[in-house]
This record gives structure tokens, C-alpha cells and sequence, in this order.
């Protein structure tokens, strides 16, 4: 018995071809994906229609590709890539094992919510000013159900979702400050927000805005400390911080906050925070 056995590969002139493999003897293993062919391909016509498919299908131009290097300090370069998909339109989502229709004309980036049962996308990205129209559609096993736009204009430099909270996403961002005024499901909470400075935080949202940090929650804002120098989330219930900021003394005041009204003092005059690995860390200015 001889197998033939084609595998898929780019020459070096980048054009793609197959290397066949013979293998002289028959091997118990190889019989049950040999059934599963036979099931597939019932006759030698079946078989050869399915290779040329395959090769016509490698012969097509291949999708858009990016390679990054050297993204520490570039985290909101990086976001933007992918937030805007470069142009791309997605047609299709997986999940699990199954292939869905993405029913919004061009969609260049689709996100699930946590529990798989909300798609938000963003469609009709604008290059030239870097935003888009948000949507958000119901997903189940059967697909994904009728999309409903959120907002407009919206930026690609800066959108989540908590499924306790929902949506969230800047408008009239500004590249030069990497700030914008900054959404909650279609309602303004605050401007001058860093598009890298937004977590979610105990059913709410902590944000930077200016040198502050703030807290939006159940339709209120509360602000947790003022000059803040630098952050640090642990485990998504916890914030370190180092706030009142001296710039001439190069000294602060360190504090936590679990959520509640106010930031409690741990120690004064602190020249750094130094935050255990597991923690997201970040300087504000």
C-alpha cells in the first residue's frame, strides 16, 4: 500500500506549494484517517477535485499581516493596531467549533463579552481620523442576533466592556495628549481620559483623567486621589496608589483603595511604588 501525503508549504520566493511524501508501507495508525478520506472522498475524481480546490485556494493573496517588535512603552501604538484592524473586514466569527456570519458591513474588529453572550463591534473605521461606528449584538449557539449601534465617531484608540457595567469608549481623542472624553453606554462620564488608563474595577470603572484618578460607578463619579504619580491594580479588587504628588521633592503619599469613598493612607513621603509581578503597574506622568 502506498499513502500519499501532501503537505503545505511557502518556497522561498514565497510562492505556496506541496511536498508528497510516500510512505511504502501500511501502517495500522494511518487506517482510520483513511476511512474518514474514504467517507470524504469516495472516488479517485472526489480525491483529485479536493486537491485542486486546496491548491487553488493557496494560490490566493494572502491576508493582511503584521509583525510588532519592541512593544514596552508603546502600549498605545499597539492598542490602536488592535483596535482598528488596519482596514481589514471581518465576514465571519468562530466560536467553539462553529463558523458565524458577522452580520455589519465592515467590521474591522469584533470583541466578546466575558460570559460569550455579547459581540461588540466596530465597523466603518475611518483611517484618516481613526474612528469608527460601535455596535452591540446578542450571540448564542444559533449566531449572532440583530446589531444595535451604540455611538459613532468612536474612537479606535480606546473601547471595552465590563459585563457588569457594559460599554465603554472615547470620543474626540486627541493624539498628541493620547486623551479623549470618555462614554459609558452612549452617556458622557468625563474628558481628558487616557486611552490606556481604563479598568474595570468592582462593578465600575477607574479611569485616569488629567493627573486624577477616578471611580464611575451605578451612574456616579467619585475621585479617588489627585496628583497622581503612579497606579498599580492587583487581582481587579485592589488599587495601590502614589498620590499628592510633590515633582520638586520627588515624594508622595501611598495609598489603597477597595472601593469605597475615599483612598486610605498606608505611609507618607514615598519616592516609588513597587508593585509584586502579578500586578498591572503604570506611571501616569
Amino acid at each position: 500500500t502506498i499513502l500519499s501525503i501532501y503537505f503545505p508549504y511557502t518556497d522561498l520566493g514565497g510562492k505556496r506549494r506541496f511536498l508528497m511524501d510516500y510512505e511504502n508501507t501500511y501502517r495500522p495508525e494511518n487506517l482510520h484517517y483513511l476511512k474518514m478520506l474514504a467517507r470524504q472522498y469516495p472516488s479517485v475524481q472526489a480525491a483529485s477535485t479536493e486537491i485542486i480546490n486546496l491548491q487553488a485556494i493557496l494560490n490566493l493573496p494572502k491576508g493582511t499581516e503584521h509583525f510588532i517588535s519592541d512593544v514596552h512603552g508603546e502600549h498605545e501604538a499597539f492598542l490602536h493596531i488592535l483596535n482598528s484592524g488596519s482596514g481589514d473586514e471581518v465576514k465571519k466569527l468562530v466560536w467553539q467549533d462553529k463558523v458565524f456570519d458577522v452580520n455589519v458591513e465592515k467590521a474591522s474588529t469584533i470583541r466578546f463579552s466575558t460570559d460569550g453572550k455579547k459581540v461588540y463591534i466596530l465597523a466603518n473605521v475611518d483611517g484618516e481620523k481613526d474612528t469608527g461606528d460601535l455596535y452591540e449584538a446578542k450571540f448564542s449557539k444559533s449566531g449572532m442576533g440583530k446589531a444595535k449601534e451604540i455611538d459613532t465617531d468612536v474612537s479606535t484608540y480606546g473601547w471595552g466592556f465590563s459585563k457588569d457595567v457594559g460599554v465603554y469608549y472615547l470620543k474626540d481623542y486627541k493624539t498628541d495628549t493620547n486623551k479623549g472624553d470618555l462614554y459609558v453606554k452612549g452617556k458622557k462620564i468625563d474628558f481628558d481620559v487616557s486611552s490606556g488608563g481604563v479598568a474595570a474595577f468592582k462593578g465600575g470603572y477607574l479611569y485616569e483623567s488629567g493627573d486624577d484618578m477616578k471611580y464611575y460607578k451605578s451612574g456616579k463619579t467619585i475621585t479617588v486621589a489627585e496628583k497622581v504619580r503612579s497606579v498599580a491594580l492587583i487581582n481587579s479588587d485592589t488599587l495601590i496608589l502614589l498620590y499628592d504628588w510633590n515633582s520638586e521633592k520627588g515624594k508622595g503619599t501611598l495609598g489603597v483603595f477597595t472601593g469605597g469613598k475615599k483612598v486610605t493612607e498606608l505611609d507618607e513621603d514615598v519616592t516609588r511604588l513597587i508593585a509584586p509581578n502579578y500586578s498591572l503597574i503604570r506611571s501616569i506622568y
